[in-house]
């Protein structure tokens, strides 16, 4: 609820956030986006764009506007001359990856079930959390500033 501080960004972005700097494997050293607040509608159509530390670059679209049928999410990676697509975190396809081939499956799997295994296994056992506290405070603290950003 916006009302409340929330939000899709906040809500839901944040995690695509928490990915691209996963796989980046730097922090973010600044952002910018496109977009507006001057309605609701607008809010759910932005661009974040995010430079890493380590010089890489990620942008993500969150848009509500396209065809139901085209993929919800889809991730695209460019890198070391390759390419791997993932279209709902189902169908992945691999372009110039060495041993790693195009792959299909009747399941949906976004890793909530390993990360629930993982945080129990960190609480009980003492190991390592799944997700580093300053990642989850850096991806949370950028979302805030994405939303505030957009009320300008």
């Amino acid at each position: 609820d916006p009302e409340v501080g929330g939000g899709r960004i906040i809500g839901e972005a944040c995690h695509f956030i928490d990915l691209l700097t996963y796989l980046s494997g730097s922090s973010i050293k600044s952002f910018n986006t496109l977009g507006s607040a001057q309605s609701d509608k607008i809010k759910e159509n932005i661009v974040i764009n995010l430079e890493f530390n380590d010089g890489s670059i990620g942008t993500i679209f969150y848009l509500s506007k396209g065809a139901k049928s085209f993929p919800k999410e889809r991730i695209e990676i460019f890198c070391d001359d390759a390419t791997i697509q993932l279209d709902n975190f189902i169908k992945l396809k691999s372009y110039g990856w060495k041993g790693l081939s195009s792959s299909s499956s009747f399941n949906q799997d976004k890793g909530q079930s390993q990360a629930i295994k993982s945080f129990v296994s960190a609480i009980k056992n003492g190991d390592k959390p799944p997700i580093e506290k300053k990642s989850i405070f850096e991806s949370s603290r950028l979302a805030i500033d994405i939303t505030e950003n957009l009320k300008k």
